[in-house]
């Protein structure tokens, strides 16, 4: 399903936690693993991407989530853009969200 530019783009969130629709994400241990793989996340915020194959590296289930808050793009705020652009991997943070479905 593609990003309706009214709404906003889709995020994803991938873990290997199993999840129902409505679940809240919130920082820490419960979110997933963090950017080296196998240490547990311990940070302020929800890592979201915009590629759900990307999300898939993070855990063996994928989430289209929806930010609750402020949402950032980190792919921006840390000058990751240029190697981004083409695979479209953005990486965007928040302090929590919710779980609308798992992705097929």
């Amino acid at each position: 399903m593609p990003a309706d530019e009214h709404l906003g783009p889709q995020f994803f969130h991938g873990t290997d936690a199993e999840l129902e629709p409505g679940a809240v994400l919130r920082p820490g241990k419960e979110v997933g693993k963090n950017n080296w793989g196998n240490e547990e996340a311990s940070g302020h915020h929800v890592w979201m991407l915009t590629d759900p194959d990307y999300a898939s590296a993070y855990g063996r289930h994928v989430y289209e989530v929806k930010p609750e808050g402020w949402t950032v793009n980190f792919s921006e705020e840390s000058g990751h853009t240029e190697e981004m652009e083409s695979s479209k991997e953005w990486e965007w943070i928040t302090p929590r969200a919710r779980v609308i479905r798992k992705h097929a």
